[in-house]
């Protein structure tokens, strides 16, 4: 039986992620046909079976949480949701504890979110009068993560989703030292996923000029590779299921990776963040590299947390210079006075600024 999956996206990567799905789909599942999925402002939603629905978040790097769509239906007063939530098989997904409710409501009559919420924890515990939880499951509550479940109510109709991931996918278990403005994971993995398609050629270096704690290229390496390093909320669901074998691909984005900082404090880090990774304390405007068929990426200071003492202009001028790459990929706040043209352009939020990533 197949069910609905909803994959939380970066809006402005949908596509991008429309196509690790796809990409990751025939890597990991080679024996099930490609299903229907559908891109929305923020989204992908995808018709699957839970088994492989649930295997999504070990393979995928660009979603922020995937959801399980439990049930939508059309709802005008708080009896009706308390009716409707109250029905939902509540043993077969949480161990007994009430979750974290999070609502939002649109051209709906019922619009009170605290009232919703309050509503959705009232009928979860109705639900366990009538049908306790088993001694197994409540065993297992004090080592689980926080289980949310969301109620998006719109012209009086509620869709019902609830949380498969737990902790946001951007935490990989991974990176333990970040630098002093971090980009998250997922971003991260958009922006060298986006490199690797629109490379002119099969690079043979990735090149981050600015490493920092080495976020680019320590999502670059572990692309095609499953999250092992950390658990998720639907390894605690009590309904089984028979997940399959994943593999480990062997392909990667890029052959070599190679990271640069002129403040070792920083090299030192980022080397306990990935030791297979060459990071090399070395600054931008200095030397001269003999790397040949270099691709480059980097996210400079934008003087938005951190002050930037060159031009973006000068620094570009800089890195084409000293490194003569085939492509530069440079993230930038989108108001930011530039004289370069781009191929292509990403666009998204990183922390509250609206950014751009540029392929030239």
């Amino acid at each position: 039986m197949d069910h609905k999956f909803y994959l939380i996206i970066p809006p402005g990567m949908e596509t991008l992620a429309l196509e690790e799905l796809q990409e990751k789909w025939a890597l990991h599942f080679p024996e099930s046909t490609f299903p229907q999925a559908n891109i929305s402002l923020g989204g992908v939603e995808v018709m699957t079976t839970l088994e492989l629905g649930f295997s999504l978040n070990y393979i995928l790097k660009i979603p922020g949480r995937i959801l399980l769509r439990l049930d939508s239906f059309k709802c005008r007063d708080f009896p009706k949701l308390f009716k409707k939530l109250k029905k939902i098989p509540w043993n077969n997904y949480l161990l007994g504890q009430i979750p974290i409710i999070k609502s939002s409501s649109k051209k709906s009559r019922i619009f009170d979110s605290r009232k919703i919420e309050k509503t959705a924890q009232d009928a979860i515990k109705a639900y366990y009068l009538g049908q306790a939880p088993k001694k197994k499951s409540l065993e297992k509550l004090k080592n689980a993560p926080e289980m949310s479940i969301f109620l998006r109510i719109e012209d009086d109709t509620c869709l019902l989703s609830l949380d498969t991931s737990g902790e946001r996918l951007h935490r990989r278990g991974l990176r333990t030292l970040i630098g002093a403005a971090p980009l998250r994971e997922n971003l991260a993995a958009g922006m060298v996923y986006f490199l690797k398609k629109n490379a002119p050629i099969d690079l043979a270096y990735l090149i981050d000029p600015m490493c920092g704690s080495g976020t680019l290229l320590l999502e670059a390496l572990e692309f095609y590779k499953t999250v092992t390093t950390r658990k998720f909320a639907f390894e605690y669901f009590p309904l089984k299921t028979n997940l399959p074998i994943l593999k480990i691909p062997d392909i990667t984005l890029f052959k070599n990776y190679i990271g640069m900082d002129k403040d070792p404090s920083v090299i030192e880090a980022a080397k306990s963040n990935q030791p297979n990774v060459k990071f090399i304390t070395e600054d931008l405007f200095s030397g001269v590299s003999t790397l040949e068929n270099a691709g480059i990426i980097f996210n400079p200071p934008y003087g938005k947390r951190i002050e930037l003492d060159k031009s973006i202009d000068e620094i570009m001028k800089r890195v084409k210079e000293k490194f003569s790459p085939k492509i530069i990929g440079i993230l930038i706040p989108e108001e930011t006075p530039k004289s370069f043209k781009a191929k292509n352009v990403l666009s998204f939020s990183n922390g509250g600024i609206r950014v751009k990533f540029y392929l030239l």
